[in-house]
């Protein structure tokens, strides 16, 4: 739960400070407190390879506009995934961690717990499927209001209007995220070249409604060069494979033929 600073070693720390300043207009390293353990520095686990093949991404976290016509923001969410979402290392810092004000609030599960909690009318998927889903990004979401009031255990935020707006804001990204999920995943594993375009379109529009990105051009054209490698490589591996079973099938069959030649010549004569 200690408000900890990023490590001095880590590279997009500049991105989010920078995002959260323009968004917030606060200092997240206003938030960061120099704390040791034994005379030793402790920091955010984020590392550089945290950093995955997508980059870093950003949410902006406003309530509602109110009659003036404003929208008060509250935070921002950064987060980072590879082309193909697959779980990470459970060791690491997986998943979306909450942070008010950069105290930490659960754990690595914290935003699929807030939609289950209270369910919303609407559904994306199981609790399981939404907390593999997330075990494949990095990232934060870092809250700065004083409209959220803690609950008893000081996990999660009591049930007021403020923690409702930020339930929903949570159901929309956990969905958007699932949906680039299995549309990746399916893009990823298509073997059919007919499919190619519609998946490639889909997959636009899913990466578009993630991040907001203004040009997906750039990352489809790089997810679909590391499918092609991959295409490669498992049809090299398949062939291996091939061979290696020939192998095996003829080294069986020259075990076999001189029994077999053994039995046939004996029967012949007697």
């Amino acid at each position: 739960m200690l408000p900890l600073k990023y490590s001095p070693d880590l590279s997009f720390q500049d991105e989010i400070k920078e995002y959260y300043r323009k968004t917030i207009n606060e200092e997240l390293d206003s938030f960061a407190y120099d704390i040791s353990l034994n005379s030793e520095p402790l920091y955010k686990q984020y590392t550089n390879k945290n950093k995955l093949e997508a980059g870093i991404w950003f949410w902006n976290l406003r309530f509602p506009k109110t009659a003036d016509g404003l929208e008060e923001p509250f935070g921002i969410i950064w987060f980072s995934f590879d082309r193909k979402i697959t779980a990470n290392p459970n060791e690491e810092p997986y998943g979306i961690l909450v942070r008010s004000k950069n105290m930490l609030m659960g754990n690595s599960n914290s935003l699929t717990d807030a939609i289950f909690r209270n369910k919303p009318d609407d559904y994306i998927e199981s609790y399981r499927e939404l907390t593999q889903t997330l075990q494949g990004v990095y990232g934060e979401m870092l809250i700065n209001s004083t409209r959220f009031k803690d609950n008893a255990r000081r996990d999660w935020f009591k049930l007021d209007s403020a923690s409702i707006v930020l339930r929903d804001i949570i159901f929309e990204f956990l969905k958007r995220l699932y949906i680039y999920r299995i549309t990746a995943s399916k893009a990823f594993r298509e073997r059919k070249v007919e499919n190619t375009e519609k998946n490639k379109q889909k997959l636009r529009d899913a990466f578009i409604d993630l991040t907001s990105a203004p040009d997906s051009k750039t990352f489809v054209n790089s997810f679909y060069r590391a499918k092609a490698k991959a295409d490669q490589e498992r049809e090299k591996k398949n062939k291996e494979n091939r061979k290696s079973s020939k192998k095996i099938n003829l080294s069986m069959q020259m075990k076999m033929f001189p029994s077999c030649h053994f039995h046939f010549r004996n029967y012949i004569t007697g």
